[in-house]
């Protein structure tokens, strides 16, 4: 004899599964980011991935630096956190990042290492489908071969100094 309840929990276990995949998918995806710091706006990204039956992951790129995994990405009413421990940072705190998600924009706070907190705004990235084959132009060189004159590096407020950034 079959056991009614047997598909009754394996209906209401796709039920679940599918909630929780239709609400974490309006998070999911490519974020371009715009950081506000004093008067300056400053490019970012943040990526959300599904991860399993019910956890997001995700890669995140602050101000600058390299992408950073974040183990699992918080989404539930519309509110989004992570946090991202210290890399080549001199403080021990972690970078903590919340976001409300609104009218299909995330738009939250950074709450930095050192304990400076930034707004920030993101809206989804676009689709980067190639729609023809590239057509390239004449390679030009970036670099002279021998050192990095006429290079710069940014963050350096007085350029007039002369000592390596690199």
């Amino acid at each position: 004899m079959k056991n009614p309840f047997k598909n009754i929990t394996s209906i209401l276990l796709c039920i679940l599964c599918t909630t929780l995949t239709i609400s974490a998918q309006s998070v999911e995806g490519r974020w371009d980011i715009t950081i506000t710091k004093g008067d300056k706006k400053i490019p970012s990204w943040l990526e959300v991935n599904h991860s399993g039956v019910k956890y997001l992951n995700g890669r995140f790129v602050g101000s600058g630096g390299s992408a950073r995994p974040i183990s699992r990405v918080n989404f539930k009413d519309n509110k989004m956190s992570f946090a991202i421990p210290p890399q080549w940072d001199k403080e021990e705190k972690d970078l903590v990042v919340e976001a409300d998600l609104k009218d299909g924009k995330l738009m939250g706070t950074m709450n930095q290492p050192n304990g400076e907190v930034v707004n920030w705004v993101g809206v989804k990235a676009p689709k980067l489908i190639k729609s023809t084959e590239p057509i390239f132009g004449k390679p030009f060189a970036i670099f002279n071969g021998k050192n990095l004159d006429g290079w710069e590096t940014i963050g350096r407020e007085d350029r007039t100094k002369k000592e390596s950034q690199w």
